[in-house]
């Protein structure tokens, strides 16, 4: 027999007894179909590497996965020396885990698994959300009455600080202020916004404890969760004891209304002759960015850079499409509070000298999540059903939904400078974030003191 051809069967042969032993060990793994739970062991992996590969192939942030899992391990199994695996090898060693469990806390111990899997990312805005956390978040948006503290959060040096506190919030209640660095929640230190945000998610009525440093002096703070309206819009003409007027807006959540609303309201200004357009978006957390670009676009020429979208994989410009439909002038109030789409607006008014910018740096959040959703019916568990007592609780016809986030890519202003960690830094700086008690010198200083000894910023 000609040496090729038995060289090549020989290695046919190999490639042949390989596959069955890859095939043995991967019913071993995974495990045979269940059939109390409806679904097999491999049909639930199926969905949690579905989503592990989203997020290494979309993520922003360049992942070395046998080290994103080390991390995920060490955070499931605190004090257990790992080292960096790889997916089968992170699945083996959930599986061991799994061996023996209920249904609920096989699906309890997978939603975690993922959420560590977010945490183990160097990124602070990924998260993975249960339908009961979407609905809150929506009743938020809609402006309607939520639970919580009232506290926006910003990230200075390592160190966390209070950057915005919502009017008649439990944080204002509690005698919290702006610029309060927080030490300690629950007695456990705090270093990053991830943590404190987890710390800081209202469970039912429960008093937690803050720790924070004022002035040089730590304090200890109680805040105990309560119902906040939030007014995402509203506007109002003021007049001056000089015979002049403003027009004020205030947005504290972009909504995709808001476009119109603010067009309407402004026009109604500029024919009354008002001398300046104040826009308040002090402690504004961002929202509908199309609605963000909407308002910039109104004091801007057609074709104006809005912003640069930076992904892993490609670059994407936004410009402006029409001609400016506002000429007062406009001032725009921003603080640690202003964050995420309000960001983005404010900086391309300023990169484009269409604004001035009164108050102090932004919070720093130019960042961009990306959404899975899925649509699943679970009543038999808290976490995402991975498994479930029958096939109905998989339909796709129900309302309830997981949403999974996570960053994929990152705005650059038209200046061409970063949002993220940095901020937007104001034309002129006011000292006292409350009530704006005192300005640099600036084009409209002068008005805009006159506004402020007779008008609360909130």
């Amino acid at each position: 027999m000609d040496k090729k051809i038995r060289y090549g069967l020989i290695f046919i042969l190999f490639l042949f007894c390989l596959r069955i032993s890859s095939s043995a060990q991967e019913n071993s793994f995974y495990g045979s179909q269940n059939t109390s739970t409806g679904y097999s062991l491999k049909k639930a992996y199926q969905s949690f590497v579905y989503m592990a590969d989203q997020i290494d192939a979309r993520s922003l942030f360049h992942i070395h996965r046998p080290s994103w899992f080390q991390r995920s391990l060490k955070i499931l199994f605190p004090g257990d020396p790992f080292k960096p695996v790889s997916m089968n090898g992170y699945l083996f060693i959930l599986n061991r885990h799994l061996q023996g469990k209920s249904i609920r806390e096989k699906n309890d111990f997978l939603t975690k698994a993922i959420r560590s899997l977010l945490l183990s990312l160097p990124d602070p805005y990924s998260s993975f959300s249960s339908p009961q956390e979407l609905r809150a978040e929506q009743h938020r948006e809609k402006g309607d009455t939520f639970k919580g503290y009232g506290i926006e959060l910003r990230k200075q040096h390592g160190k966390v600080f209070t950057a915005d506190l919502l009017s008649h919030s439990p944080a204002v209640r509690s005698g919290l202020l702006p610029g309060d660095q927080i030490l300690r929640i629950q007695g456990e230190k705090i270093t990053g916004l991830r943590k404190a945000w987890n710390l800081l998610t209202p469970r039912d009525n429960h008093k937690i404890q803050l720790i924070i440093l004022r002035n040089g002096i730590k304090k200890e703070i109680y805040l105990t969760p309560g119902e906040i309206h939030l007014i995402p819009f509203k506007a109002h003409q003021i007049k001056l004891p000089s015979g002049g007027k403003i027009g004020y807006i205030r947005i504290t959540l972009i909504t995709p209304g808001d476009g119109r609303k603010f067009l309407k309201t402004a026009e109604k200004f500029e024919k009354e002759k008002d001398s300046l357009l104040i826009l308040n978006l002090t402690g504004c957390v961002g929202g509908d960015l199309k609605t963000a670009e909407k308002i910039a676009s109104f004091f801007l020429p057609a074709k104006s850079l809005l912003f640069i979208e930076k992904s892993r994989s490609s670059h994407f410009s936004e410009y402006s499409e029409s001609e400016p439909r506002i000429r007062t002038p406009l001032v725009i109030l921003v603080n640690g509070g202003t964050a995420s789409a309000a960001e983005l607006m404010a900086a391309s008014l300023k990169d484009h000298h269409a604004a001035s910018l009164y108050g102090s740096r932004t919070l720093g959040k130019g960042y961009i999540q990306s959404s899975w959703h899925f649509h699943v019916c679970s009543s038999s568990s808290r976490g995402f059903p991975f498994f479930a007592s029958r096939a109905s609780e998989f339909s796709m016809d129900c309302p309830n939904e997981w949403l999974l986030q996570f960053t994929t890519a990152e705005f650059i202003r038209p200046s061409g400078k970063k949002i993220e960690g940095v901020g937007i830094a104001p034309n002129a700086l006011c000292k006292g974030l409350n009530s704006f008690s005192s300005c640099e010198k600036g084009k409209f200083t002068p008005i805009l003191e006159q506004f402020l000894h007779y008008h609360a910023v909130h």
